[in-house]
C-alpha cells in the first residue's frame, strides 16, 4: 500500500479548523429530526389503524381475528399466499396421482 504518499494526519491542527454548530445549524438539524419523527409516529399509526379497522370485519362475518390478520396484508402477501397455496395444492396432486 502507498501509505508514504498520504499527508501526515495533525489531530491539533483539524480541531482548530473545525469551530463546531452554530445555533442555526443546532435549529436546522432540531426541525429535521422532529420532521422525521413525526413521520414514523404517522406511518405507524396508519399501520396501527390497518389492523384496527373494522370495515373490513363486516365483509368477513363478523370474524374479527381473521379480519385483524387479514387487513393488515399488503398485496404482494396475498400473491405471495396464493403462488405458496397453488404450489401445495399441485404438490398434493401430484403424490396422490402417483399413488394410483
Amino acid at each position: 500500500m502507498a501509505t508514504d504518499s498520504l499527508p501526515p494526519h495533525d489531530p491539533a491542527s483539524s480541531a482548530k479548523r473545525w469551530s463546531g454548530y452554530t445555533i442555526n445549524d443546532l435549529r436546522y438539524r432540531r426541525a429535521v429530526n422532529h420532521v422525521k419523527m413525526e413521520m414514523v409516529r404517522e406511518q405507524l399509526m396508519s399501520k396501527a389503524s390497518k389492523v384496527t379497522n373494522f370495515k373490513m370485519l363486516d365483509s368477513l362475518g363478523g370474524n374479527k381475528l381473521l379480519g385483524k390478520i387479514l387487513s393488515g396484508f399488503s398485496m404482494l402477501d396475498y400473491g405471495i399466499l396464493a403462488f405458496q397455496g397453488v404450489r401445495q395444492a399441485t404438490r398434493l396432486y401430484h403424490f396422490f396421482k402417483k399413488r394410483k
